[in-house]
């Protein structure tokens, strides 16, 4: 059983690997067996939403014999598509995700004459692509507020109309703004809108615009709670007047059932008065 020794040379340009470039590592394997070369890189965290990785592996020199090559596109921290353009004899393959920043490769049916210097080249490119600002979602939301969410690349800019046909001032604490760049996306929001009627969400960017409309209630008028609570204080009156009118003419009645003597009463009162003395009780000594 022969043994055959690969030396794995990481090499980047222009994505920095883990560790020190042309950093060396030997791994050992049997003839006809297999053997993996490890790589290992990251990826910017600017680059992971729209971009293209392209891993190159060579033999013998920096430049020198290519024997594998491999071509990734990222979008939204996905695999979009992927491309082998090259593998040299059908005995290559990665064995990891590239995506994930490995770009380690295996090697089938290892020869003699493997034993030499590889070297693993990770190419990033940056796919910049604009897109025109769309309105995502306009809602009325809990408590009130009114969110809209929009999309676009450049990041769009949100823009209130109130119902008076008021442009609002932008990211104050009534109208803050908040930006998610993974997402390319832009958030503004109403919070507690003062008038009642149609809010305008207006988004747009140097690529175009989108607007959409929502009816808020608004807040409770002021108007209104003054002249519920007059009302509120009349009815009391009224029904508080109501009851001391009753209990006047209550009292009214009583006093003149108390006052009223029958006239024989009065005459027979008459009469004792003007008659002898003897009919009039005596005191006790």
């Amino acid at each position: 059983m022969y043994s055959v020794t690969l030396t794995a040379l990481h090499y980047s340009n222009p994505v920095p690997v883990s560790g020190h470039e042309e950093k060396l590592r030997s791994v050992t394997g049997t003839k006809g067996g297999d053997a993996t070369l490890p790589c290992s890189f990251t990826i910017p965290n600017t680059y992971q939403n729209r971009a293209t990785v392209t891993v190159l592996w060579r033999r013998g020199r920096p430049h020198g014999q290519l024997v594998f090559n491999y071509t990734l596109g990222l979008t939204a921290r996905t695999n979009s598509g992927e491309s082998e353009t090259v593998n040299e004899g059908n005995r290559y393959k990665l064995v990891r995700n590239v995506g994930d920043g490995d770009a380690s490769l295996k090697i089938r049916g290892l020869e003699l004459n493997d034993t030499v210097r590889y070297f693993c080249h990770v190419h990033t490119l940056h796919c910049h692509q604009n897109t025109p600002a769309v309105i995502l979602s306009l809602s009325l939301v809990a408590g009130g507020d009114i969110v809209c969410s929009a999309e676009g690349e450049p990041p769009a800019n949100i823009t209130w109309i109130d119902p008076e046909h008021n442009t609002l001032p932008i990211n104050t604490s009534h109208t803050p703004v908040t930006h998610v760049p993974d997402k390319h996306q832009t958030v503004g929001e109403i919070r507690g809108p003062r008038l009642r009627g149609t809010y305008h969400c207006v988004a747009e960017n140097t690529q175009g615009s989108d607007a959409r409309d929502i009816l808020a209630p608004g807040p409770q008028s002021n108007g209104g709670r003054t002249v519920y609570i007059m009302v509120s204080i009349v009815v009391l009156l009224v029904l508080v007047t109501a009851i001391i009118i009753w209990r006047v003419k209550r009292g009214r009645c009583l006093q003149t059932k108390v006052m009223f003597i029958p006239s024989e009463s009065v005459s027979a009162a008459r009469t004792l008065t003007s008659g002898s003395a003897d009919y009039l009780p005596r005191l006790p000594p």
